[in-house]
């Protein structure tokens, strides 16, 4: 709580009342802090200089004022440091202060945490509308001649006071307000209010107004703790202190961070277990140890990490309660974070829920730790489906990790021997900053050992005996003896039983339920004589007992089964609903009846989840060889439970909503675990593929949605793959039909293309599975053939439509540009910019493993040794990783590298210095071997001197090696083993080679190249002779299949193309084009073939792509070594092919369009020059008009007649074409060419005047006015370029013979009819004031109707920004100048902006940032802050610079461009989920997704 004083006060004198004769008190210094209601608020005063009376000068104002307490707050370690909320107390001039402070602070992103946390503001005789007073105060400082500026910005509704008003309105909505106004006036001031209600009140609905019978002085001075003013005031700062209370950092946080990390309080449910089950004065021997207490004082001698190594049973969980308890017990607060691993819990067994949980935990205990991860939220940072790596490095490296000043965190961890993961986690210990601690408790195990052996000098080990444990274990018996009466036997039978235990716990809790049944010595003795020490002799005595109850049998069979099996810990609730349809009955009691009808193997935990009582129970429930009743058979009892599961779903996805909230309960588990059930079970019965294929035809969308509502789309993925397993099972067993399988694998196909295609939608809207995503898929898709047999589908796409999934599997979006790309056997590698290397699994096409390359600047990645390394070089060095934990095993120095290899344990690198660098990875031993010593007699001729230019090694023999030289472009082969120069390969032409790739096959000795300015070649390596030649083809790069029989280039002078051709081998080579993918506009730089040979790796800019053809057979193995080019037979059937492979074929992409005048017809003009006319009734190509152009149509205008129309188009070159067309029926005819004429250098834009007579026609360097009806130049502007930025003409609102040229801040008015500037008047356009000058930004587009002008600017720095403007603003009387302000709250768009499609009357479409067509009402937007989204479009439609090509047709169907095709897009105006813009505190409101756009539907989608 910060007390701001006002004009002429003081930072304790405002607040103490001196009139009377006892000493005065400040208030908030002296009664606040002796008030129990006000003891844990931390109060502070802020002073300023602010002495009207003063003669000394002043330079300062309210804003320096503000600005000074914002700094004053940033700067203190106790508010920094801290989490809680803010409340400002504000005497006259000091609300204002506090006004300003405030809104300086959400203006200022760096500010962003602290004005998170601003909740309430107190206004006493706050001058919110200035004061009469201040006028006359400024009068006189003017007579006097002293300037003091925070004077003057009190003077009534003068400027300042009414900017910051405006201002604090805007953001003041997140606020409690208290007003309280004078009622007395002062009677040194003529007895006048100083400050009356209406100034003193701001009228907000979030204010609270109260009256004080005080005058303006005396409204913050109480001499009595009884005053009644006082009273009302103080009451007041109490509601607010409990509002922050009740919405404590803790709650809220937890409500923020959970959902976004995947995370729930079920983490205390463990230790809470726990702790119930310790005796108080259990493991006091751990906390008491002299080691552990120096790791707890963060000695310096003390390693980071103490390590209890204890065996099975022998309570490790129970003791890291003890340490959690105590930590969390000591006077000054511990940040404690804990996490038990328990084996069976499926999402447990991996380091990501460790990561999650204990970032979660930290981030309750820690504001620092709260805002990092929130920045993560912000950014839109997931970690669904992210591995180990990218988590640790994400979040706690660079997040966590990262903050200013950390505090000190301990984490404990339990059951460490129970991950099985393949994460290295000792990797991740090893990198612990120096403010972390943790404490582990395992088992001993071989890899415990090793991993802690690894660890060194960071780790202190404690090894736990029974020694340790037995005063424990005699407590916990005597305790439990005392409860049962029977401790009459004495200490002899406690005794027994611990010294019987062996140690273990789990062995002493079952002995202790058994004797809860014992009445006399007699039955004590007999179970002591009849209970084993072994713990599976015990099960299996407590099998027996469940067998003797025949009645509960069924029961307690099914009950068993599913808490075995289960993929996760079910709660009693989902039990029940598994229990019921497995047995047909509808248990009662629940919880009684799995704890009477299982015995001791059951226990139950606080959230009402069973779990087995160890997981020494469920090794004994699965023997093989256990004969009984209740022995289960994993594969076939998984297939039952699957069974179960799918028809549970089958009955319960359609039940509404609300019925499924509470009939429901075992939904979850079934969605989620049913294929995990399904991938461990054997293929047949009970579940045949028709089954399963059945509940898909019906169910697959409402299946899908439930993923998208829990934000679990990747368990969806890893469901079809579990399908996909199962249905290859039965294929291998030959039990089911090619039929069959193939309609199951079609759904796993559907079931993964549609996760992997659509996610980032699904996930913002999971109800558009059911009628948005349908039409995007290929119409001969299951998920699409679905959708379109239900009778309700409204949105309609219509145009050309693949029919079948494309070629592309998966889009991958990068933090960073990739560089480099590459491919083992099972793998794949991608390298970004910023040096992180992601790995990926080729076959589930997820990722594994994420590290961190020594330097930065990456330069090449490969495999070696079968995958079982990966390793990188940069320039100057070199590492090694291991593949499967990530683990950095070697590294060192090295020169620029060209290519490397592995050969058996050595590394060979090829340097650009011209040396090859040959390392033994064991022994460390570096062999150099330069160039120039290699025997070159085979050459008869020197190596070239110059350096190479490329280098490759040969994968069928890694110790050989090609270099090609910028000198001469030739390539020389080199065998390291014999230290020789085998050949050279002679350059075709005067070209270097630009990319060469040896063929893979062992069989074959052949070695592709592409050369600058076009050309490949194939080279025989075993004759050094070249044996095929294209020279027209502009290939870029180039690799080989894994068979060696295909060649798939990078095609074009850009790269724009992937295409893949079939390599004949006989007299004469050929190449038979096989298929083709057209890239969506940026070049093609890595290109890799995966080791399954029919699926290829491209990378561009941010983006890497994963293709697959099926087409490419790689089963048949080797062809036959006398197969000819002219056995057909051989030869694969060839795909048609619409355009064949014509090398550096142009791009026909569309780049813009324009409407007919009645919409039935869309004209389009092309990157490769072609205008093409299309229907806008369904997509369909018309005609290509002409192909005038040589180069990209930049601009499109069309003016249609009765019978015909002249479409007028500008390209790159700067060429403008008048080619006229006439239709019949919208049926168009090829184009006649009027007039072709050079306007300059680039048509940036073409305006048309509304009498459609005049043709402006901007280019880089003039501007020329054009006469439609004699297509003559009238006048030409020429202004440089180097004098604006930005320059783009606007036709003049509601005037037709003006239009409107801007440049930069700039704006001039000209007249259609001659192109002379308007003498009356001129224009002044006003813009947000807090946008960027618009001399910085680098495009610009205008959209206006009757009613508003639109402009869009896109600034590189700050993005998009919009301002709107109503037509009536440019209109002016006589000679006044014109003042275009702009409408005020349109900017809170521009965060979604990112692209303006259309304005209809008052309402925007425009494109979301998130490819969403979206509509605002202009009219209400400031007030609404509502953004309605309709549907989203593909990524394909889309540029790389986030803009699209589209019309709106007079039907209100929308038509955009999809490469050289057009989209129509029907219905989608009726249907649409609301989004309500704005920033949310997060420790001032309970929203779930504060910070981010906040979404709630407006008409539902369904």
């Amino acid at each position: 709580m910060i007390f701001i004083h006002g004009l002429g006060g003081g930072s304790i004198k405002t607040w103490c009342d001196s009139s009377g004769p006892a000493p005065p008190s400040c208030w908030p210094r002296d009664w606040l802090p002796a008030d129990a209601e006000f003891k844990h608020v931390r109060i502070h005063t802020f002073g300023y200089e602010a002495d009207w009376r003063e003669r000394t000068p002043s330079i300062l104002s309210v804003h320096d004022f503000a600005q000074s307490l914002l700094g004053e707050m940033m700067n203190h370690q106790l508010i920094k440091r801290s989490d809680a909320g803010i409340v400002l107390v504000g005497h006259s001039m000091g609300g204002c202060v506090a006004k300003k402070a405030y809104i300086l602070a959400r203006q200022d992103p760096a500010c962003a945490d602290l004005a998170s946390r601003f909740h309430s503001m107190f206004f006493l005789a706050t001058p919110h509308r200035g004061s009469e007073l201040g006028k006359v105060l400024r009068n006189l400082l003017l007579v006097t001649g002293v300037s003091k500026p925070y004077v003057k910005d009190l003077v009534a509704n003068s400027g300042p006071v009414l900017e910051v008003n405006e201002a604090f309105h805007q953001y003041a909505s997140d606020l409690h307000l208290w007003s309280f106004f004078e009622s007395l006036p002062m009677s040194d001031y003529s007895n006048i209010l100083v400050v009356d209600k209406h100034s003193a009140t701001l009228g907000f609905d979030n204010e609270s107004v109260s009256l004080m019978d005080a005058d303006h002085r005396t409204i913050c001075k109480f001499k009595y703790q009884s005053d009644h003013n006082y009273r009302k005031l103080r009451n007041a700062l109490l509601s607010a202190v409990e509002m922050i209370k009740s919405s404590s950092p803790r709650m809220v946080a937890k409500a923020r961070l959970g959902p976004y990390l995947g995370v729930d309080d079920s983490f205390e449910d463990d230790l809470i277990m726990h702790r119930e089950a310790r005796r108080p004065e259990s493991c006091a021997w751990v906390v008491q140890d002299p080691g552990f207490r120096n790791w707890t004082l963060f000695d310096p001698e003390s390693p980071p990490i103490y390590w209890l190594v204890a065996g099975m049973g022998a309570g490790k969980s129970i003791m890291c309660s003890r340490v959690i308890d105590y930590l969390s017990e000591q006077s000054e607060p511990i940040r404690c974070s804990y996490f038990f691993i328990k084996r069976g819990k499926g999402e447990m067994r991996n380091l990501s829920t460790l990561f999650l949980s204990i970032a979660f935990q930290m981030g309750l205990q820690d504001a620092q730790v709260r805002r990092a991860i929130t920045r993560l939220q912000e950014g839109g940072v997931s970690w669904e489906g992210q591995t180990d790596k990218l988590i640790w490095r994400k979040l706690f490296q660079e997040a966590i990790f990262n903050v200013k000043s950390p505090l000190p965190h301990f984490w404990v961890i339990d059951g460490l021997d129970e991950y099985s993961g393949d994460s290295d986690i000792y990797q991740f210990l090893e990198q612990l900053p120096q403010h972390v601690r943790v404490f582990i408790a395992s088992q001993h195990t071989p890899e415990i050992q090793e991993g802690m052996l690894s660890l060194g000098q960071r780790v202190s080990i404690r090894m736990v005996d029974t020694s340790h444990t037995v005063s424990d274990m005699r407590a916990v018996v005597k305790a439990r003896l005392e409860q049962l009466n029977h401790l009459d036997t004495g200490d002899d039978l406690i005794s027994r039983i611990v010294e019987k235990s062996n140690g273990s716990f789990v062995w002493i809790r079952l002995v202790l339920k058994e004797l809860e049944t014992a009445f006399t010595d007699e039955d004590i003795e007999a179970i002591l004589e009849e209970v084993p020490s072994d713990l599976h002799k015990m099960y299996a005595r407590i099998l027996q007992s469940i067998e003797k109850d025949k009645r509960r049998a069924k029961l307690a069979k099914s009950i068993l089964t599913w808490i075995t099996l289960a993929q996760r810990p079910m709660t009693i609730e989902e039990l029940r609903g598994a229990v019921q349809m497995d047995i047909r009955a509808s248990p009662q009691k629940m919880v009684h009846a799995a704890v009477t009808a299982c015995g001791q193997f059951v226990m139950i935990d606080q959230r009402l989840r069973l779990h087995l009582i160890h997981d020494t129970a469920r090794q004994f429930l699965c023997r093989a060889d256990l004969q009984s009743q209740f022995a289960i058979t994993p594969a076939k009892d998984h297939g039952h439970l699957a069974a179960l599961c799918l028809a549970y779903l089958a009955k319960h996805l359609a039940i509404d909503r609300s019925a499924q909230r509470t009939e429901s309960s075992f939904l979850w588990y079934a969605a989620e675990c049913f294929s995990q059930h399904l991938a461990k079970s054997d293929a047949g019965e009970p579940l045949y593929p028709g089954t399963i294929t059945q509940f898909l035809d019906e169910w697959v969308l409402h299946w899908i949605e439930s993923f998208a509502q829990r934000r679990k789309l990747g368990a969806a993925v890893q469901s079809a793959l579990n399908i996909e397993e199962y249905a290859n099972r039965g294929k291998d067993e030959g039990t089911w039909s090619d039929h069959d399988i193939v309609r199951l694998k079609g759904w796993t196909s559907d079931i993964s293309r549609v996760v992997l295609n659509f996610r980032e939608p699904l996930l913002k809207s999971p109800a558009a599975i059911h009628h948005l995503v349908p039409p995007f898929c290929p119409t001969e898709s299951l998920i699409h053939r679905h959708a379109s047999s239900l009778e309700d589908a409204e949105l309609a796409i219509l145009g050309s439509r693949d029919q079948q999934w494309n070629e592309c599997l998966v889009c991958i979006e990068h933090e960073a540009l990739v560089e480099v790309v590459a491919c083992g056997r099972h793998h794949a590698a991608i390298g970004l910019s910023i040096g992180f290397i992601t790995v990926y699994d080729m076959a589930l096409l997820q990722s594994t493993i994420e590290v961190k390359f020594l330097n930065s600047q990456l330069k090449l990645v490969g495999f070696g040794c079968d995958d079982k390394y990966l390793a990188a070089t940069g320039f100057g060095q070199a590492a090694i990783w291991d593949t499967k934990t990530g683990t950095l095993r070697y590294t060192f120095d090295c020169g620029p590298v060209l290519a490397f290899s592995f050969s058996m344990n050595h590394f060979i690198t090829v340097s650009l210095s011209g040396l090859t660098e040959q390392r033994n990875l064991e022994t460390k031993e570096l062999v150099i071997l330069p160039w120039s010593t290699f025997d070159n007699t085979s050459i008869e001729a020197p190596l070239p001197s110059s350096a190479a230019c490329e280098a490759r090694s040969d994968e069928t023999c890694p110790q050989r090696f090609a270099v090609a030289f910028y000198s001469s472009g030739d390539i020389y082969l080199m065998d390291i083993n014999e230290r020789s120069v085998q050949g050279v390969l002679h350059t075709p032409g005067p070209h270097l080679a630009k990319e060469f790739s040896f063929n893979p096959s062992p069989a074959k000795h052949l070695l592709a190249a592409s050369y600058t300015g076009g050309g490949l070649a194939i080279f025989d390596t075993s004759t050094m002779c070249q044996i095929y030649y294209k020279p027209d083809m502009f290939a870029n790069h180039v690799s080989w299949t894994t068979d060696g029989r295909h060649l798939v280039i990078g095609l074009g002078e850009t790269a724009y193309t992937l295409e893949v051709y079939k390599v004949w081998i006989s007299d004469a080579v050929s190449l038979d084009f096989v298929c083709q993918v057209d890239h969506p506009g940026i070049p093609i730089t890595p290109l890799v073939v995966g080791s399954r040979g029919n699926r290829i790796i491209g990378a561009h800019s941010r983006q890497s792509r994963i293709w697959e053809f099926p087409m490419l057979d790689l089963k048949g193995g080797e062809e036959s070594e006398d197969a000819t080019a002219d056995d057909d037979c051989h030869k694969p059937e060839l795909l048609p092919r619409e355009c064949r492979a014509a090398s550096g074929s142009k791009n026909a992409s569309i780049a813009v369009m324009a409407l007919s005048v009645n919409g039935r017809a869309v004209f389009c003009g092309t990157n490769s020059g072609e205008v093409v006319a299309f229907s806008a009734l369904d997509g369909s190509r018309i005609a290509v008009l002409h192909q005038e152009h040589k180069c990209a149509i930049t601009r499109l205008i069309m003016v249609q007649g009765t019978e015909g129309a002249l479409i007028i188009t500008g390209d790159e070159d700067g060429f403008v074409v008048f080619a006229e067309t006439v239709h019949e029926r919208d049926v168009w005819a090829s184009a006649r060419i009027e007039l072709k004429a050079r306007c300059g250098n680039f048509v940036e834009q073409m305006l048309l005047s509304p009498s459609k007579d005049r043709l402006l026609v901007i280019t880089l360097s003039a501007s020329e006015l054009w006469s439609l009806p004699s297509k003559q130049k009238l006048e030409s502007l020429r202004v440089p370029r180097s004098s604006a930025n930005l320059r783009r003409a606007v036709q003049f609102p509601l005037m037709d013979d003006r239009f409107i040229i801007l440049e930069d801040s700039r704006s001039h008015v000209f007249y259609w009819r001659d192109f002379t500037r308007a003498s009356e008047g001129t224009l002044s356009l006003f813009r947000d004031g807090r946008l960027p000058e618009p001399e910085y930004a680098t495009n610009a587009s205008y959209l206006s109707n009757d009613c508003v002008v639109v402009e869009k600017l896109a600034d590189p720095l700050t993005g998009i920004r919009t301002n709107c403007w109503d037509t009536n603003s440019f209109l002016a009387a006589g000679e006044q100048a014109v003042e275009a302000i702009p409408r005020r709250g349109l900017q809170a768009l521009s965060c979604v902006l990112g692209d303006i499609i259309s304005v209809i009357d008052s309402t925007l479409v425009f494109l979301h940032k998130e490819r969403w067509v979206s509509t605002v009402d202009l009219d209400t937007f400031h007030l609404t802050m509502e953004v309605r989204r309709h549907f989203f479009i593909p990524p394909e439609w889309v540029s790389v610079l986030g803009s699209v090509v589209c019309a709106l047709t007079p039907e209100m169907n929308l038509v955009f461009a999809s490469k050289q095709h057009v989209a129509v897009v029907k219905g989608w105006m009726g249907k649409w989920e609301t989004d309500l813009l704005g920033h949310f505190d997060m420790d001032a409101e309970w929203e779930e997704y504060a910070g981010t756009d906040i979404w709630v539907t407006g008409r539902p989608l369904r």
